[in-house]
């Protein structure tokens, strides 16, 4: 009887239990709206970002998107130039709100013009704008939310975010000392029910190596990272807490997924079997394509005076048969991944998007 009351409820309240929990997350956009422009491997942009997102909406269920730590402006700006940038500011925020974003952290960077600002900037949408540990100053009252916490998929997860006391100075507000107010929040989490812990640090990856050795036993199950714009494709493993980051200026973004459990300790890392999974997909996509010119014909008699066409169909099935090889390709829960994707011309540009950017674009005075 208990089970049916529960089923109702989640059914009245919107919520269904999903066996998955899977989050996009990003970081370090540096003020980057559009490609690098690499004449070889152009990555990045965000109405490829954009595509990708509905991507993994599309495939996957019980999607969350975070955003952390410097995203409007690159390093070294000056308020002067900030200022001027300011129609990127609110193209960024535009951007996220139709991308469904669920959170976003500010970093130093963000900060340049001033708390209020993203106050102002932020106060009406429908993301969460979360920074734990800054405070106004000779008060614990938090900047902005000090918390995020849903329950929409049937699994409450709960999420807070830390600074360095070293990237943010300020004289009307101050950065608390991230461990305690870590452990602080972790215990209110424990004693709500929490059952994933999420936190978006903007503290930089030896900052986390040695904040998380103040963690054991503290609850906290997933650490993404940001700050130094690095590249983390293989999660770190801490005792049952996971640590990922992204990659700088939007050129890959990082989509972690934990399926049928949320305890790293009893799960199995599909890391790589996914990653093999998607790149399987990608060279039968390309051999398809290589291949249509033969229609129904035998595509090795068609391109026999084709000694190119015939090589890299050549290549393209034995790299797909050593992959399988390799890849344990049914997985049975509990297991998770994490892929830190390019944002490469294997995705298209989400159009809309595409406008919403070239527009603010034309309106920044540099």
């Amino acid at each position: 009887m208990r089970i049916t009351y529960l089923l109702i409820f989640l059914i009245l309240s919107g919520c269904t239990r999903s066996n998955e929990l899977n989050i996009i997350y990003s970081s370090d956009m540096w003020g980057e709206t559009s490609h690098c422009g690499c004449p070889g491997h152009p990555t990045g942009g965000l109405p490829r970002k954009a595509s990708f997102i509905k991507e993994v909406r599309k495939e996957h269920n019980g999607v969350y998107y975070f955003e952390i730590g410097d995203a409007f402006f690159r390093p070294g700006i000056s308020p002067e130039q900030a200022n001027a940038e300011i129609p990127k500011v609110d193209m960024y925020i535009d951007v996220f709100s139709k991308t469904g974003l669920d959170v976003f952290v500010p970093g130093e960077v963000d900060l340049i013009l001033g708390v209020d600002f993203i106050k102002t900037k932020t106060k009406k949408q429908k993301f969460r704008t979360v920074l734990s540990n800054l405070v106004k100053k000779g008060t614990k009252e938090t900047a902005f939310d000090r918390t995020f916490t849903d329950s929409r998929y049937g699994r409450k997860i709960c999420v807070f975010s830390l600074i360095s006391q070293d990237l943010y100075k300020s004289d009307d507000y101050e950065v608390l000392e991230p461990v305690s107010i870590a452990k602080e929040i972790l215990k209110e989490f424990g004693k709500s029910g929490c059952e994933f812990n999420i936190l978006l640090s903007h503290m930089g990856y030896s900052t986390d190596v040695n904040f998380l050795k103040d963690m054991a036993d503290s609850g906290l199950n997933l650490l993404i990272g940001s700050h130094d714009g690095g590249w983390m494709s293989s999660p770190r493993k801490d005792g049952n807490v996971l640590t990922v980051y992204g990659y700088r200026r939007g050129q890959a973004v990082g989509h972690i997924g934990f399926i049928g459990s949320l305890s790293a300790k009893n799960m199995k890392d599909a890391t790589q079997s996914v990653e093999n999974k998607a790149t399987i997909a990608k060279f039968e996509k390309e051999l398809k394509r290589v291949i249509a010119p033969a229609k129904d014909k035998d595509p090795e008699e068609f391109f026999k005076n084709d000694s190119t066409t015939l090589v890299r169909i050549k290549m393209l099935k034995e790299q797909i048969a050593e992959l399988k090889k390799d890849t344990e390709m049914n997985f049975k829960p509990p297991y998770y991944f994490n892929r830190v994707v390019a944002m490469d011309t294997a995705f298209e540009d989400d159009k809309e998007i595409e406008k919403i950017v070239k527009e603010a674009e034309a309106k920044i005075k540099r």
